[in-house]
């Protein structure tokens, strides 16, 4: 990928691309896979992603995993591929929420994690290394990005594409790679020591947030 790419909000950001038939993404520091594969790796993962997205109250394990913060794992809402830019730093401003006309953000899902080496892997099922059978391990390689080691509250901000679809906006086509349609993500990752607040109880596992049905009297 060329090194000049443009970014869509900050041009620090690390763009990550990976092929994914699995619809989920894992991120987690690679000196913890060992002990992720303990706690049960992607199996447990997908398991507790889709019984929250059912709305089940995460269990005992899971709650314990969100506050160590020892990995993250996200509902891509569909496969094809994971398209990301990944920034340390604060959360987005009004500003940066606005840089790019017609490009329209969902709120953002906030976890923790820990990167105690600053070694952050981005797996999807196409590169994931933390199954519990090493024969369904993904065949294509982690995306590996540098950050200060450290403890993070992380913010996944994704593209509201179905709300730009119903609306007939693009995303504006100068800022996007050849052999990619669109940004799926921005994640920051800002310190914990630089969060004013930081909420005691955080879930790993983000589902897809879907928006809520319309009101009664907004139907036609």
């Amino acid at each position: 990928m060329p090194a000049t790419r443009k970014r869509f909000v900050r041009p620090d950001t690390h763009a990550v691309f990976l092929e994914d038939e699995g619809g989920i993404a894992y991120l987690y520091d690679i000196t913890n896979r060992a002990a992720i594969l303990e706690r049960g790796g992607a199996d447990l993962a997908r398991t507790a992603l889709r019984d929250i997205a059912e709305g089940a109250a995460p269990d005992s394990a899971v709650s314990a995993i969100g506050k160590e913060g020892l990995f993250l794992v996200y509902d891509l809402g569909g496969d094809g591929g994971l398209a990301a830019e990944i920034a340390v730093g604060p959360a987005l401003d009004r500003k940066e929420l606005k840089a790019n006309p017609g490009l329209i953000w969902k709120k953002p899902q906030v976890a923790k994690l820990a990167l105690p080496s600053g070694r952050l892997c981005v797996e999807t099922a196409n590169s994931c290394h933390i199954e519990l059978d090493p024969e369904e391990a993904g065949p294509e390689e982690s995306a590996l990005v540098e950050v200060p080691p450290g403890n993070y509250l992380v913010r996944v901000y994704r593209v509201d594409q179905e709300q730009m679809d119903a609306g007939d906006v693009e995303v504006y086509a100068g800022a996007l790679n050849e052999t990619w349609e669109s940004l799926g993500e921005l994640i920051t990752l800002t310190p914990v020591a630089e969060e004013a607040k930081v909420p005691s109880k955080l879930v790993p596992f983000l589902p897809y947030p879907v928006a809520p049905p319309p009101k009664a009297n907004d139907l036609t």
